[in-house]
């Protein structure tokens, strides 16, 4: 299990500095959106990244503005660092199983019923 926590850790751990420090514009130039190159709308996950960005900085309503999961998806990052933590330091990390395998199901879901509501603005 410790083998299998390094990654983890490091990467959302990578993540989450990475969202604290960086401050993107909120209205870039140039998006790498492919959907929104094509389509000339916004896809499911836009605003994502600036979302959880201002969110790692304690700007909740500005990260709502950018994308209203951007909370929600920075306090799952965060648990699943302090999971992986734990499992490195040998505590049992099988927390609540049930419940993170129906938060993973629960994010897709809520992408796709709130990216109709976000277009309609």
């Amino acid at each position: 299990m410790r083998r299998q926590a390094w990654p983890r850790a490091l990467i959302t751990g990578l993540l989450l500095v990475g969202f604290v420090v960086w401050r993107p514009a909120d209205h870039p130039r140039f998006r790498l959106c492919g959907f929104h190159f094509l389509t000339g709308y916004d896809c499911p996950l836009c605003g994502l990244t600036r979302g959880l960005c201002a969110a790692a900085k304690g700007e909740w309503r500005h990260a709502v503005a950018l994308h209203p999961l951007s909370p929600l998806v920075l306090i799952w990052l965060l648990g699943a660092f302090l999971i992986a933590v734990a499992a490195l330091a040998g505590r049992d990390c099988n927390l609540f199983p049930k419940l993170r395998l129906r938060l993973l199901l629960a994010l897709p879901l809520l992408l796709i019923i709130i990216w109709p509501l976000r277009l309609g603005h």
